[in-house]
């Protein structure tokens, strides 16, 4: 329940500072896609490597 908070109040924050700074937000949205693309994709990568080395 408080990461669940915690995470709500992050984005709270983030959605208000992208406001406040007159970014666009289709921008915005194909930039936080990317990005969370581009980081699931390496932590499945290197998740499969390391997975011989650390167990399941």
């Amino acid at each position: 329940m408080k990461s669940a908070l915690s995470i709500s109040l992050d984005e709270l924050a983030v959605g208000f500072s992208i406001g406040l700074i007159d970014v666009p937000v289709a921008l915005t949205i194909l930039l936080i896609a990317l990005q969370a693309f581009i980081f699931t994709f390496l932590g499945l990568a290197f998740g499969s490597k390391f997975k011989l080395f650390l167990g399941e």
